[in-house]
């Protein structure tokens, strides 16, 4: 034992120092005052008394040094490690008699230091938790008894955790919110014993203080006075105990579930809603890991204990509070939102039924009402909200601003919902457009219209477009384009286009008829106001042009319709008015092809509609036009309409295939090729290509690849569109009533002006006759044949390889004037007939069908033409009647008519006189020679007037 006299001198210095205000040297002073603390137990509490003024003194100097350098606050840093030395011995050596005594004492004083020095110049609010941290953590004073309360914890957490735990929440009640950083240090270095008990202590606070009053309260710290405490200190150890934070929370709340649990217990979930709606880092905690847990049989206990509440006050607050609460979620939103979803509109009806039959709970209606209330009010406050940000502190929405990266399976969900869960997913969609941006709100556009394999769901786009317009003006704009580059992408199959295709023009039909019914209530102007569906298709129509070229026929046919239901713009540029017109003729042209009657007609009624529209363009009239004769003698399109192709036969296999060499030997370069020799006597001037030696017979015609009718159908199609595009004026429905293209029935050409009937014509003589040379109006000589056979020859096979030229040629005759400046078409025709029937050993014409009908053709079109008078504009009508040398002499005569009566543009002689008698000597003279089979002709070509005459 130390002698007594040694503690009696240390008791005289320490009395003599700390109470008589002798100077004594402050390091023998606390040297006597450690030495006391360990030896003399009745001296502990002033020896305790004396070292927290110490420490306060320390403090002070610490906060003094910041402003002026003062040696004492050096000195006392010394003596206070010297006292942390003394004391962390005692604590080593006997925990269990002096880590309470310490521990009480340090806590005590931290808590008494924070409190004082709470309000001075540099301390930190209480609110901002970290920096109060590090602020005490940078003083030395505070930072060795923070060290010194460690360690005394760490001695008695194994042994005595409640003691020192209850300590430490004690001081916090009595300092609280100053001494918080001191429970959230010591919380780091023992998380789970100190949340556990930080949870509890926050829960018997609240259930004192909180669950009488409103759950939602304005300010919580006033009325529930160690909330913010427990907030602050768990918000604080979730940077890195996290995983312990939400342990704890998940066994509190699987406690309060527990039928035998207290009524505090109970009043867990509240509670936790309360620390959730302050603090971002709790609600993640619960957003994402309780849901989880929300099965039926924890849904239906958790409705049993809030019977109580029933429709009163409080369950008003409660679910405002889980309103509030979800509109701030961020981690975990996607899960909140589908769990609520499926739990007030189960997606499988069949559920309950499953439920029954497999004795499983099933869900109780108060769980279903209450989560239909939520998802209520929480679209409510979301529209409020994100159409008045404005007016709230926060520009940006929580929940929306997480939903962002699930907008797709949002928009999946709305495909195959239904009932109540679809106009919630719609309402959210909504919501969810106006507040993420106009990029987002394009894209949400875009994926309806890409998925939505229900027409009537397509309502949803029109509802999310008017509401994003509010914030979003470009919205539809850019919705669109990303519509049609989705469209255009090389990877994206027919059927997905084809069903896009189908909501636009679903799209465009419905924006069309609820515009004609606004047009009685509301003015131009307030219908302005919204983008049109169809105002932003017309600057795209150079889009849907491409899709018209599309094998799919369904898939072009769909697009024909929707350009024929936007309609053209005012402002029609050049290029989208070319790609157009070329896309609307391929796409009749290849509906020519179908086999189903109906559909040909359907299709090709759509594209002349268009053509209609189009034509009104003078510039893409005369581009119609050419598009069809073009296309109409195409290699490609002219066998759907009774066209002739070479065939070639396979010396391999013998079977007959096209001829895709045909184009190998040029004709016109070989008569190049002679111009540039001489020519030597008794030459060839010209060559004409019979065939190449060495590659057999002749190319036989191509059989025919459609039936009679079906050709006969597609030619009246085709002049049909040949004749919508020559009208000046139109007189049929709108887009919206078109009616499919009837083939039984020819348009006729009405009000054709003389400048079109000429540019129709000259258009004709590019395409048919190859030659720039001798192409005026009068005709020659018979003998000037011989300078124009080839030519002659090109044009008769033209004819002959392509019907439809007839049809044209027939069609243009009754235009005014017209047949005028198709003189060399008709001239080399009448050429070529004359020569065969010239040589012709046939006894009948009938042995020369093509020549027969030819000849009547040539004959009729002069006659609508105006080129030939009576009787010889009637000579067709006995044709087949007639020798060939009869059908020549005939034809001989109409040559020397027309070459004495050349045709004008615009003919003024009257037609009922005839012509003179000279051109019908010939005519009389075979009317004579075969009376027996032409006597019934006679008086149709001679009547009383003509033999006075």
């Amino acid at each position: 034992m130390l002698c007594l006299q040694l503690i009696l001198k240390q008791v005289k210095t320490f009395v003599t120092g700390s109470t008589y205000g002798r100077k004594i040297c402050i390091n023998e002073l606390v040297q006597s005052a450690v030495f006391l603390l360990e030896h003399l137990p009745s001296a502990r509490q002033a020896v305790l008394q004396y070292l927290s003024s110490v420490f306060h003194d320390a403090v002070n100097n610490e906060f003094v040094s910041k402003d002026t350098s003062d040696i004492v606050g050096a000195r006392l840093d010394s003596i206070i490690n010297d006292v942390q030395q003394v004391m962390m011995k005692l604590v080593k050596g006997n925990a269990d008699a002096w880590a309470p005594i310490i521990s009480a004492w340090s806590i005590e004083l931290l808590g008494h230091i924070s409190s004082l020095y709470a309000d001075r110049h540099g301390v930190p609010h209480t609110s901002s938790l970290n920096e109060l941290l590090q602020k005490w953590m940078t003083c030395v004073p505070t930072k060795v008894l923070i060290e010194i309360a460690s360690e005394c914890f760490a001695s008695m957490i194994g042994g005595a955790p409640d003691v020192c735990v209850d300590a430490l929440l004690e001081a916090s009640v009595k300092h609280s919110p100053h001494f918080d950083w001191v429970v959230a240090h010591i919380g780091s270095c023992f998380p789970k014993t100190i949340i556990t008990r930080v949870l509890m202590y926050g829960l018997e606070d609240y259930y004192i203080h909180g669950s009488s009053q409103s759950v939602v309260t304005t300010s919580s710290e006033e009325k529930i006075p160690k909330m913010a405490s427990v907030v602050g200190i768990l918000g604080h150890l979730a940077g890195h105990h996290s995983r312990d934070i939400r342990q704890a929370l998940l066994t509190l709340f699987q406690e309060s579930l527990q039928p035998s649990g207290s009524e505090m217990q109970q009043c867990a979930v509240p509670f936790m809603l309360q620390l959730a709606s302050m603090s971002p880092m709790l609600l993640t905690v619960i957003a994402t890991n309780l849901v989880h847990t929300l099965t039926t049989p924890v849904m239906n206990r958790l409705a049993e204990q809030f019977k109580k509440i029933g429709q009163s006050d409080d369950y008003n607050s409660l679910i405002s509070l889980v309103v509030h609460l979800l509109m701030r979620t961020e981690d975990g939103a996607y899960t909140v939102m589908e769990f609520l979803f499926e739990t007030a509109s189960p997606s499988n009806s069949t559920e309950s039924s499953d439920a029954m039959e497999t004795d499983e709970e099933a869900l109780t209606v108060s769980v279903q009402l209450t989560c239909v209330s939520v998802i209520e009010r929480l679209l409510i406050d979301l529209q409020r909200v994100v159409h008045n940000r404005s007016n709230y502190g926060s520009s940006e929405v929580a929940l929306l601003s997480s939903l962002r990266s699930h907008m797709v399976a949002l928009c999946e969900q709305l495909t195959s919902a239904s009932g109540k869960r679809h106009v919630w997913l719609s309402k959210l969609l909504t919501n969810l457009a106006v507040h993420c941006g106009e990029n987002d709100a394009a894209n949400i556009l875009c994926h309806i219209a890409l998925t939505t394999t229900q027409q009537d769901q397509l309502w949803v786009f029109l509802g999310v477009q008017q509401q994003a317009e509010i914030q979003h003006p470009q919205v539809l704009e850019n919705a669109i384009q990303h519509i049609l580059d989705t469209v255009h992408m090389t990877s994206t199959p027919d059927s997905q286009r084809h069903l896009v295709l189908t909501n636009l023009l679903w799209l465009v039909r419905t924006e069309e008829s609820s515009v004609q019914k606004k047009m009685a209530t509301q003015t131009q102007e307030t219908i302005q106001m919204q983008s049109s569906v169809c105002h932003v298709l017309q600057n795209h129509l150079v889009s849907f042009a491409s899709l018209l070229y599309s094998d799919n026929l369904a898939l072009a046919k769909v697009a024909m319709e929707i350009v024929n239901d936007v309609g053209l713009p005012e402002k029609r540029d050049i290029t989208m008015i070319t790609k157009l017109c070329a896309a609307t003729v391929v796409l009749l042209l290849h509906s020519l092809q179908l086999t189903d009657m109906t559909e040909k007609c359907h299709i090709s009624g759509i594209c002349r509609s268009c053509m209609q529209k189009l034509s009104q363009h003078s510039t893409a009239q005369r581009m119609l036009l050419r598009f069809l004769l073009e296309g109409a003698l195409s290699s490609e399109h002219s066998p759907t309409l009774g066209g002739r192709t070479e065939l070639v036969t396979d010396s391999d296999s013998g079977s007959l295939t096209i001829d895709q060499s045909a184009g190998q030997v040029s004709l016109l370069q070989e008569n190049r090729h002679l111009a540039t020799t001489i020519v030597k006597t008794r030459s060839q001037l010209s060559i004409f290509h019979a065939g190449v030696i060495g590659q057999g017979h002749k190319r036989l015609p191509r059989p025919p690849l459609f039936t009679p009718e079906t050709l006969t159908a597609n030619r009246h199609i085709f002049l049909n569109a040949f004749a919508a595009c020559t009208h000046e004026t139109h007189t049929r429905k709108s887009s919206s009533t078109i009616e499919d293209d009837d083939p039984a029935v020819v348009n006729t050409v009405s009000h054709m002006t003389p400048k079109l009937a000429r540019i129709l014509a000259l258009l004709m003589i590019e395409l048919v006759s190859p030659d720039v040379m001798y192409n005026g109006i009068p005709w020659p000589e018979e003998e000037f044949m011989k300078v124009t056979i080839e030519r002659d020859l090109l044009i008769k096979k033209k004819f002959e390889n392509n019907p439809v030229l007839w049809d044209i040629l027939k069609f243009l005759s009754a235009a005014p004037g017209a047949m005028c400046y198709c003189s060399v078409i008709i001239r080399g025709l009448v050429a070529t007939l004359l020569a065969h029937w010239e040589t012709s050993l046939n006894k009948s014409t009938r042995h020369s069908p093509w020549h027969l009908e030819a000849s009547v053709n040539i004959v009729e079109c002069m006659w609508k033409g105006q080129i030939l008078l009576p009787p010889l504009c009637h000579v067709a009508e006995i044709f087949h009647l007639l020798t060939p040398y009869e059908v020549h002499m005939l034809l001989k005569v109409i040559w020397r008519y027309v070459k004495e009566n050349p045709p004008v543009p615009d003919p003024r002689e009257d037609q009922s006189s005839g012509c003179y008698e000279r051109y019908t000597q010939v005519l009389r003279s075979i009317l004579h020679g075969n009376i027996d089979k032409l006597g019934t002709f006679y008086a149709r070509f001679f009547t009383t007037t003509a033999a006075s005459k």
